[in-house]
């Protein structure tokens, strides 16, 4: 017998950077995105896993002029062990 099992994604997700002239003009386009953003492959145990976007949580201002490579348009503290070169 097969079974499934559902992971939850809570916390998990992407930032997308798109250009646009307003909050509305944005939260269309990023919908309209998600459906283009897709992505099924086989992970290595060889389960089929898709991509789907559930919602767009939020459009933040982005105030540059450009972004270039390199620039950080997001970051996340995650829980773990203080790596040993980092000073309490």
């Amino acid at each position: 017998m097969r079974s499934s099992q559902a992971y939850s994604t809570e916390g998990l997700g992407r930032v997308i950077v798109l250009r646009a002239t307003n909050e509305r003009e944005a939260t269309e386009r990023a919908a309209a995105l998600s459906t283009e953003l897709r992505e099924d492959f086989d992970n290595v145990d060889g389960k089929r896993v898709m991509w789907r976007c559930k919602s767009v949580a939020g459009v933040t201002p982005l105030y540059v002029a450009s972004i270039a490579d390199g620039s950080e348009v997001f970051s996340e503290l995650l829980p773990g062990p203080r790596p040993p070169d980092v000073p309490a």
